[in-house]
């Protein structure tokens, strides 16, 4: 992902860090922030420093998307800090993540302005109406644009793809 015209930070990050409170070591877990988010780039700041982070600096795990601004994760450098690759390896917030659908196949994240793509149960419980143990008609409808829902992450192999875990 990494693209020509991009600036390599790496050096200035951990010039910054073995600047911070008089600790000669990169090395160690550090508290990174969503500073911005998609649709926009997306960029990340670590605690104690103001240098924003192109997010092809660190590996992350799929159960941490959609990445949201405000989002904080625990960050371990690779191998060694000065191989300028970081992993986030727990999320600090954020929890289960909450939508509200814009159309049948679409939602908005809280805290997002980003729309994705989300795949969906044709249809949701709406109500306890069942006989004989089983829903019916009545008590089951399509999602549709303002429900609000959860969703989870996936990756299909090529791309992270979005599904609805619950309706609310």
């Amino acid at each position: 992902m990494a693209d020509a015209c991009r600036t390599d930070k790496t050096l200035d990050l951990l010039t910054i860090f073995r600047n911070l409170g008089g600790n000669s070591s990169a090395d160690g877990l550090r508290v990174v922030t969503i500073q911005t988010a998609d649709p926009y780039e997306v960029t990340l700041v670590m605690a104690g420093t103001n240098a924003a982070l192109d997010l092809d600096i660190f590996e992350v795990p799929i159960d941490f998307y959609p990445l949201r601004v405000g989002d904080q994760f625990l960050a371990y450098p690779i191998v060694a800090a000065s191989s300028g690759r970081w992993g986030l390896i727990t999320k600090l917030n954020g929890g289960l993540v909450m939508a509200t659908m814009k159309s049948v196949t679409t939602c908005q994240p809280d805290g997002s302005e980003a729309t994705y793509n989300v795949t969906a149960p044709a249809f949701f419980a709406v109500s306890n109406v069942s006989s004989n143990g089983s829903l019916q008609t009545a008590a089951i409808a399509p999602l549709k644009a303002g429900d609000r829902v959860s969703i989870g992450p996936t990756w299909d192999g090529k791309q992270i793809k979005y599904v609805v875990l619950n309706r609310y």
